[in-house]
């Protein structure tokens, strides 16, 4: 049974997913963090491994980013540590309270006491931990870190995300990449092309823009797109047809599976909704190859663009906007020309 999560939840182990810890320098390098006592693989998950190697399997890449920021080091705890504790004080996590995993190098680590859930992931070895992640000669900027991170390029200054490199190599179809929200992250950013997004919503209808049956009909005509007509109308044109491709899919996907009972009142933005909007699309089967989300906006956002246009049933032009709101937002992938 689904249910709305909140970012406590999502750390709390109600969902399965990869925890990253980072080691602040202090404590001394650590190799990686071997499964050795609680932490040692079952025969099972040992079973699983080796036969995940010899049998192909089609993989969806569901990236959780928490942009608000995570202790790394009060989520993977070197709770026998002297400086960590000395360094910590009052909010160092007591020894015999940690969730031991086991050791990297000579370092005992633990989990927060909190994540039951990822702990018993971890002991079937279906989680991996990746430690000390960072980049060289850090800023400590949150902002600039976090660029950093979903460009992948240490110097801070390209404009473009690593999954966003990926699909300005991979194609045009608009579904390779899905962002549920009002923004696209830096990610799935790329100098052609960019990831499309979908509304906070487990609604089918919420996923078109308009919800109006006349108003859809009129937009999809105006969307289409024409012989020899300048770039960036193209571009635009192109964006709205996108966006009327991606809401479309992701609708009928939705409609096919069990809606998720309830969802609570919450924002848009709970990430308990945009991954139930996730497992309902990969349940359905929807072809996408990378899901994420983008910072929620505090205020609405309007993405516009006006056309002229003649529209087929009349011989007036027609001046339209592209568009998307928020909330909740969708833009098509469109080339950012």
């Amino acid at each position: 049974m689904a249910k709305s999560f909140t970012r406590r939840d999502f750390l709390s182990g109600s969902l399965g997913v990869g925890a990253a810890g980072a080691l602040h320098a202090t404590l001394g390098p650590v190799g990686p963090l071997a499964r050795s006592g609680p932490g040692k693989r079952t025969p099972a998950a040992t079973a699983a491994a080796s036969s995940s190697r010899t049998t192909k399997v089609e993989r969806t890449l569901v990236l959780c980013t928490l942009y608000g920021g995570n202790d790394g080091l009060n989520t993977v705890i070197p709770y026998e540590s002297s400086a960590y504790q000395a360094l910590r004080r009052e909010i160092a996590i007591p020894h015999d309270q940690a969730l031991p995993l086991g050791k990297a190098g000579d370092t005992a680590l633990g989990f927060h006491p909190a994540l039951v859930g990822l702990k018993s992931l971890w002991d079937a070895g279906q989680v991996a931990v990746v430690l000390g992640v960072g980049y060289p000669n850090p800023s400590f900027s949150h902002f600039q870190s976090m660029e950093i991170m979903q460009s992948a390029d240490p110097t801070g200054e390209s404009s473009s995300g690593w999954l966003g490199r990926w699909l300005d190599a991979s194609g045009s179809d608009p579904t390779r990449a899905l962002s549920v929200g009002t923004n696209v992250p830096v990610v799935f950013s790329g100098t052609r092309q960019q990831a499309s997004t979908l509304a906070d919503s487990t609604t089918p209808g919420d996923q078109m823009p308009g919800g109006d049956p006349n108003f859809l009909s009129a937009y999809t005509e105006l969307e289409h797109t024409y012989p020899h007509e300048p770039a960036l109308e193209a571009d635009i044109a192109q964006a709205g047809c996108n966006l009327l491709t991606v809401g479309a899919k992701a609708a009928s996907a939705l409609t096919s599976q069990k809606p998720p009972t309830p969802v609570s009142q919450n924002d848009p933005g709970d990430i308990g909704i945009q991954l139930d909007v996730v497992a309902e699309l990969i349940k359905a089967g929807l072809p996408t190859k990378a899901y994420g989300s983008g910072p929620a906006a505090s205020t609405p956002i309007w993405i516009s663009w006006t056309r002229r246009r003649t529209c087929s049933h009349s011989s007036t032009p027609a001046s339209r906007t592209s568009w998307a709101t928020s909330p909740p937002a969708r833009v098509g992938s469109a080339p950012s020309s």
